[in-house]
């Protein structure tokens, strides 16, 4: 399983974090140029299986952006709590890691899902995995979409 941070993840801590760990990460900007709009850069890292880590969580809420996600047919992880330190947001990937691998393996792209911290969260630093939950498939978002008269 690759990773693949976006842009608000930065190119050096985050991803050096999770890669000392052992975990293959690709930082936005090993790739594109940092205002690469994400229509490039989606379908990019989706044709290469790379689940996409964002502490954007707006996304969900910016039609043109989701849509990225779903034609590109991307798996992408938001990560709550996306104030907290850059060290936390890595240190909670890296210990939710199990459930992140059995999460993906059971669900089909495209889709958001929410990658929460645990509570409360120094509970980071004791090494207690966060949780996952979908927050919108593919199927959703297109029922979503016929509701307001979108055809694809």
């Amino acid at each position: 399983m690759e990773f693949f941070a976006d842009r608000n993840l930065g190119r050096y801590d985050f991803p050096g974090l999770l890669r000392r760990n052992g975990v293959v990460v690709h930082a936005h900007e090993d790739h594109f140029a940092q205002n690469a709009p994400d229509e490039l850069w989606m379908p990019e890292a989706a044709s290469r299986g790379w689940i996409i880590l964002s502490p954007d969580k707006h996304i969900m809420r910016d039609p043109v952006e989701l849509a990225a996600v779903m034609l590109s047919n991307a798996a992408m992880l938001c990560l709550i709590g996306g104030h907290e330190r850059t060290a936390d947001l890595a240190a909670n990937v890296l210990n939710t890691l199990a459930v992140i691998e059995q999460f993906v393996a059971a669900s089909t792209p495209p889709y958001v899902a929410k990658l929460y911290r645990p509570s409360p969260v120094s509970n980071i630093a004791r090494g207690v995995a966060g949780s996952i939950k979908l927050a919108i498939d593919y199927e959703s978002w297109l029922a979503s979409r016929k509701s307001v008269g979108f055809r694809p």
